[in-house]
């Protein structure tokens, strides 16, 4: 279900709870037989209203909320928080799991640069 639903189901079990908590208006009204239909109408007027209401408004409600939320959330300030909070062998131990395929790549290219290297300058000893 969408959220507006979850709402206007929820704001039905409300509206159903207060009606029921209310027995000692509601009930004297329904025993009038004539006064029966005209309540329950009252009733579901109430919540048709209350759920046009909430459908209008909630995605309104949640584009407030998520703007309030990225003003007031600083994840830059958060993120260095938590790092802060590693221990140091800790944050060492995940820099180098990260970065071992790069060291590994490095540690390859400057092996094979240093046997372009080696090869040149035997060239040019060879030559001259």
């Amino acid at each position: 279900l969408h959220l507006e639903d979850r709402m206007a189901s929820q704001v039905d079990k409300l509206i159903d709870d207060k009606v029921a908590s209310a027995t000692y208006l509601i009930i004297p009204l329904r025993k009038i037989s004539f006064l029966r239909r005209p309540v329950e109408m009252l009733v579901n007027e109430i919540k048709k209203n209350i759920q046009a209401y909430i459908k209008r408004e909630i995605p309104r409600m949640a584009n407030d909320i998520a703007r309030e939320m990225g003003e007031n959330i600083e994840i830059k300030q958060i993120v260095r928080q938590k790092i802060e909070a590693f221990e140091l062998s800790y944050l060492e131990e995940i820099v180098i799991q990260l970065s071992k395929r790069e060291l590994k790549a490095i540690e390859y290219m400057g092996g094979i640069l240093g046997f372009v290297i080696g090869l040149v300058q035997v060239g040019l000893i060879l030559i001259f």
